[in-house]
């Protein structure tokens, strides 16, 4: 029997049926539509990619960073020196000869700084100036291990490891003076020595509590700017700071000079190692692993209690190696056995990640104000770019 619903007239009641039908079309369009806004939200905002256009006279891509409305780029050998291209959407680009062969590019307030092992090529903001040399105390890491740069702008001045383990802090970015020396961290370069006790082990070759998939050579201590601050992951008793670091300690400087051990323990759970760290907007995102293949990421907000991160799809065989922030959000790189392309996922707010698409990161990856930047290496790479699609309102909704 229909249902309906009695009106009083004049002339008595009337009965008028119910359009439960229609109104049941109605109710299960707007159900419908209600759920495809919230599983869009609940994946979290997405960034679509296109293919950028490589600068002409391109070489090897050496290390890419994001400046404020740009990207730049630090090319490989062209003739006696290198060169640096800097571009605002990835297809026009303002290029710039460096005197030296440059390894990595770091941004700092008064310019770009190349590192080159012994000195340092300052690029202007001006392009008609030409880049100015920068001695320093003693040649500093340009990558072992991590792959990672002893070369850290922060506190508007530049943090600089040296190939023995010294810290040097320049106030500025220019006249360096030590800060921490070697012992303090128990930081070496002790290759032979290295090479020796880590043989002298049965394999997985290692000498920590924690179980890192690879541990190529000695190595330097991770450092990168938190807010007010400067923080450095110190390893709790690995004295050849092998890369990735087993169980760091967090040590902590306000003004690039005095450092402290923020605590007496590491705040990360026993057996686990950290690859790379970083810091946005009063949240931390480490990466790297637990034991001996089981890839780990982690967010904090004050840098001693850690929840996992959801990585979806990441692949065992990963090696969880770089984590890198700017103001459009998080990217953390996964590196790839015997592949020039990585795995990658972004984050806007550092705790709900969503996978890059296959093929997209390469060796170089910088986030900028509005978009991500991916640049392969090989003598002819390819460069993509992402920014946010059209909806990009987080709700701070994840998939667990």
């Amino acid at each position: 029997m229909d249902e309906r619903i009695v009106i009083p007239t004049s002339s008595g009641e009337h009965h008028v049926p119910i359009e439960r039908r229609a109104s049941r079309v109605r109710w299960l369009v707007v159900v419908a539509g209600l759920a495809a806004i919230a599983l869009l939200f609940a994946r979290g905002p997405q960034l679509e990619w296109r293919q950028g256009q490589a600068p002409q006279r391109f070489l090897n891509a050496e290390s890419v960073v994001a400046t404020p409305g740009a990207f730049s780029l630090l090319a490989g050998p062209e003739g006696s020196g290198g060169a640096v291209w800097t571009t605002n959407d990835g297809d026009r680009w303002l290029r710039r000869s460096l005197p030296r062969i440059g390894y990595r590019i770091v941004y700092h307030p008064t310019g770009l700084f190349v590192v080159d092992g012994r000195s340092l090529s300052v690029v202007g903001p001006d392009s008609d100036d030409p880049p100015v040399l920068v001695p320093l105390p003693d040649p500093i890491r340009i990558g072992n291990g991590s792959d990672r740069a002893g070369l850290v702008s922060g506190l508007g001045g530049l943090v600089a490891q040296t190939v023995t383990g010294d810290i040097f802090y320049a106030p500025g970015g220019r006249r360096f003076s030590e800060v921490v020396s070697a012992d303090t961290w128990r930081a070496s370069a002790d290759v032979e020595g290295f090479t020796s006790t880590i043989l002298s082990v049965p394999p997985p070759r290692i000498r920590s509590t924690c179980l890192p998939i690879e541990r190529r050579a000695p190595d330097i201590v991770p450092v990168f700017e938190a807010g007010e601050g400067l923080i450095a992951l110190v390893p709790r008793t690995d004295p050849s700071i092998a890369w990735p670091v087993c169980e760091p300690i967090l040590w902590v400087s306000t003004d690039g000079v005095d450092w402290a051990p923020e605590t007496s323990s590491s705040p990360f759970p026993a057996g686990a190692y950290v690859a790379d760290m970083d810091w946005r907007d009063g949240r931390f995102v480490a990466v790297g692993g637990v034991g001996l293949d089981v890839p780990v990421a982690w967010t904090s907000t004050d840098g001693f209690d850690w929840d996992v991160v959801d990585l979806p799809g990441v692949e065992e065989e990963s090696r969880l190696a770089r984590v890198e922030k700017g103001a459009l959000g998080w990217v953390i790189v996964a590196d790839r056995t015997n592949s020039t392309r990585s795995q990658g996922w972004f984050s806007t707010d550092g705790t709900c990640f969503q996978p890059v698409p296959d093929g997209v990161i390469g060796r170089g990856v910088a986030v900028g104000d509005d978009a991500v930047i991916s640049v392969g290496r090989s003598p002819d790479p390819e460069i993509w770019i992402g920014s946010l699609e059209g909806l990009s309102v987080d709700l701070g909704w994840c998939r667990r």
